[in-house]
């Protein structure tokens, strides 16, 4: 999820010295520098985590949430940082840097029959984490996924207190209904909500959108009050597609270029809950513009995938009605009402 930026390494190229990362490392660490989402005594502290699109948990008397498949797909993502001190390029920051999470700290376990719940067990000390949680009072974990269709995606941020004594605990409050803690659930990302568009020009579209700040994939552990990770700020990315063309089933950054600002330019995170302006044009007739969010937290880091869509906004001379329709009226698309799908 990380990469030293080239242009790091054109400008020392430049003014002739060599760029060495400077590699913190928790060589002397001060009490527990472990990272956990699981007590292996208490229950009450062990949060199991899942995807919830993949993940549906039933649960046998004494033993973890269990299903019959495993509970997350194989591109599921993950890092950690300390509130304030991560840094999105390797060797820098206070993070778990070019460490890989997925199948070793986050793993979950399978018998002939079921497979239950994830578990992330870390440390500060693992090879490939950069720098330690000493000198920040809060610990991020961000998990970044995907559905099975490829339509949505979903992320988990926990936001907790780093104990330099006991270490950092990820276990969210309340139960399950054998006594562990809350589940760490994967959900979705929060779409782009368009709330105006305007049509200067038969062939250009601007569309006006949001993004809030709490969503249902934002937790705070028990630990983690006055932990604030985010989300703080979002891009807005876009597609332009014929009308006759289906919505793009892909999550993947580079499948959706950054949507261009009003009036042009660079795009640079806007915060959430504000409202940002894109302008879209098809030259080429009638299209629709699809528009999804990419989701900021402290420290630069960002999910790993795209929102899903955001409602079709129409581009070109002929227009099928209201783009904003489907806001204020939710049962507009259904086929019942005799809507236009758009």
């Amino acid at each position: 999820m990380k990469a030293v930026r080239a242009t790091l390494l054109i400008l020392s190229f430049l003014v002739g010295l060599t760029w060495t990362p400077c590699l913190a490392v928790c060589i002397s660490p001060m009490g527990d520098t472990s990272i956990s989402s699981t007590n292996p005594v208490l229950p009450i502290e062990r949060s199991f985590i899942w995807n919830a699109v993949l993940f549906k948990p039933f649960y046998f008397e004494s033993y973890p949430p269990a299903a019959y498949q495993p509970p997350f797909s194989a591109q599921l993502q993950a890092t950690f940082w300390s509130l304030g001190e991560g840094n999105v390029v390797d060797g820098m920051g206070n993070d778990s840097g070019s460490r890989s999470l997925v199948g070793g700290d986050l793993a979950f376990v399978t018998d002939p029959y079921v497979v239950f719940g994830a578990e992330f067990n870390s440390d500060w000390t693992s090879p490939g984490v950069d720098g330690c949680n000493d000198t920040s009072s809060c610990t991020c974990l961000l998990l970044s996924d995907v559905d099975p269709q490829n339509t949505d995606g979903l992320f988990a941020l926990v936001s907790a207190a780093t104990d330099t004594t006991n270490g950092t605990a990820l276990n969210l409050a309340g139960t399950d209904p054998l006594g562990n803690a809350l589940p760490i659930v994967l959900k979705s990302m929060p779409r782009p909500t368009v709330t105006d568009v305007v049509r200067p020009l038969m062939d250009t579209v601007e569309i006006t959108v949001t993004v809030p700040t709490r969503s249902a994939g934002g937790y705070e552990a028990a630990s983690g009050a006055g932990c604030d990770c985010g989300p703080t700020e979002y891009l807005i990315r876009a597609q332009v597609l014929p009308r006759t063309v289906d919505p793009p089933p892909d999550r993947l950054l580079s499948s959706w270029p950054l949507a261009t600002p009003l009036g042009g330019g660079a795009q640079v995170p806007t915060p959430t809950d504000a409202s940002f302006t894109v302008q879209a044009s098809c030259p080429g007739g009638d299209s629709n513009v699809y528009l999804v969010t990419e989701l900021f937290f402290d420290s630069g880091f960002s999910t790993a995938f795209v929102s899903g869509n955001s409602i079709a906004v129409e581009c070109g001379g002929n227009l099928s009605g209201d783009p904003l329709e489907v806001i204020r009226n939710p049962t507009y698309d259904l086929p019942a009402t005799g809507g236009k799908k758009r």
